[in-house]
């Protein structure tokens, strides 16, 4: 828009300040008058404005962290020497203690102790005691046998079980003598199947030979690595034992054994690889490397005293009938009574000194066999039998008897390790007619002990007194109860 010069009237452009003609000033330009309108282009711009940006967001071309405005940094102040006083004056702030790691409590465990000959002192009542827990060995009767020595069959099984009894996805056994219905037959397969073992030229695994220490060793070894449970050693690390070499089949193994602590050999740096394994040495390899941080603890049980043959309820002058055979073996059944003619129970007398959580019992009883067939053949000469029903092994290796026929031993009664003490005597006063006083001092409320004879054709020579062997017509047995 041109602007008219008020002087000469002549037009000039719109930003000049003075006539270009005449050199008028030209006055100054209005304002423009505010636009007329009902406002929606502004709403409609703003509107667009927010949906551009939600499309944006949408599709990530813009961050949320976009719209984030960061305040200013302020410069630390420069130091003075005022300042640097005041910070040496003022002790540093304490470091914040870091919490503490909750040490794992382990379980505890009651395990019902169905055997005789495992006590809860030996080093593999745990190992065992977590076996049965867990299903992965069983026995049946009063006795489990540690000291036996365990098969191949028996160690890959009891692995079999630890590993949750897998099922094997081979379906048919390489080996002769490993058929489809044994007990064995699955853990062999998946052993086989796991690389656990190999098979073998003959096509015979052998399941009843005793395992060795190299091969018991060596199939944990290698299910451990199977199961991240295991690193193999490095080539640098020395061999801790004098008696193998880089060269046996069993070098890493026997290696991650002792590193582990799986086994630490036999003794003197000797690991022993060609001696055979015996059941509680399997389970106790098994319980070190898989068993949980438990603690078992033994829970005595009342055994079947009934079954066992064991007079359990006898009166006071009630002859109970017993027999026995003839002294030559000839097979002569000589019949006889058993009488208990006197049963106390006290803390203490005169003869009997009193000892805190004990009580004495005190008994005499007869065994009469005069007849006519003792008299014709004679009687076996009866051995005295003792015993305590829950630990026989340990109260046999621990019974001394001394000159006047007293004796001590020890028992496991609720965990706790007791002393017994106790008297036996011995009368003939007719023959064939026999007299015996027991006076013995155990725990209050104990009544795992047995006592009585039995004959001497059916001795057994090892002296262990296990009375559930034999027929219980060869024994009268009786709970000081």
């Amino acid at each position: 828009m041109e602007r008219p010069c008020p002087l000469c009237g002549r037009e000039n452009r719109p930003r000049a300040r003075s006539c270009h003609y005449c050199g008028q000033k030209l006055p100054p330009l209005a304002e423009p008058a505010p636009r007329q309108g009902h406002g929606f282009g502004s709403f409609a711009a703003f509107v667009g404005i927010f949906l551009l940006l939600v499309a944006l967001l949408y599709t990530g071309f813009v961050t949320p962290g976009f719209f984030r405005f960061e305040a200013e940094e302020v410069p630390e102040p420069e130091p003075t020497p005022q300042r640097l006083a005041a910070a040496q004056t003022q002790p540093p702030a304490p470091e914040p203690e870091p919490e503490p790691t909750p040490t794992p409590t382990p379980r505890t465990a009651l395990f019902r102790n169905p055997f005789v000959d495992v006590i809860e002192t030996d080093e593999s009542f745990q190992p065992i005691a977590w076996a049965i827990d867990e299903g992965i060995a069983s026995a049946s009767g009063p006795l489990f046998r540690p000291q036996d020595g365990c098969t191949r069959a028996q160690a890959l099984t009891f692995l079999y079980r630890a590993m949750g009894s897998p099922h094997p996805g081979r379906g048919r056994s390489p080996y002769a003598d490993v058929k489809s219905g044994t007990w064995f037959y699955s853990p062999v397969l998946w052993a086989l199947e796991q690389g656990v073992i190999s098979e073998s030229e003959d096509a015979h695994f052998y399941p009843t030979e005793l395992i060795t220490r190299a091969q018991a060793i060596t199939i944990l070894y290698r299910v451990a690595l199977n199961a991240g449970l295991a690193e193999e050693p490095q080539d640098t690390e020395d061999s801790p034992f004098w008696d193998i070499s880089s060269y046996d089949y069993f070098y890493d193994a026997a290696i991650w054994a002792y590193r582990s602590g799986v086994s630490f050999g036999i003794d003197d740096g000797c690991f022993g690889a060609w001696s055979a394994v015996n059941k509680a040495q399997m389970l106790t390899f098994l319980y070190r490397v898989f068993g949980e941080e438990a603690s078992y603890q033994n829970r005595d049980t009342a055994p079947d005293f009934e079954k066992l043959g064991i007079i359990c309820d006898i009166e006071v002058g009630v002859p109970v009938s017993v027999s026995s055979v003839d002294y030559n073996r000839y097979g002569y059944v000589i019949p006889g009574t058993m009488t208990v003619e006197r049963y106390e129970v006290f803390q203490s007398d005169d003869r009997h000194a009193p000892k805190a959580g004990c009580e004495w019992r005190s008994v005499t009883f007869t065994l009469d066999f005069r007849g006519v067939n003792a008299n014709s053949f004679g009687v076996a000469s009866l051995k005295y039998c003792r015993t305590d029903y829950y630990h026989i092994r340990l109260f046999d290796e621990t019974c001394v008897f001394g000159e006047q026929g007293e004796f001590t031993a020890a028992i496991l009664w609720n965990g706790e390790r007791t002393e017994l003490n106790g008297r036996f005597v011995r009368e003939t006063p007719e023959r064939y007619f026999y007299r015996y006083t027991y006076d013995i001092q155990v725990p209050t409320g104990y009544d795992g002990f047995v006592a009585g004879f039995m004959v001497d054709a059916v001795y057994d020579p090892e002296g262990s007194h296990l009375y559930e062997y034999y027929n219980p017509g060869d024994f009268w047995l009786f709970r000081l109860n």
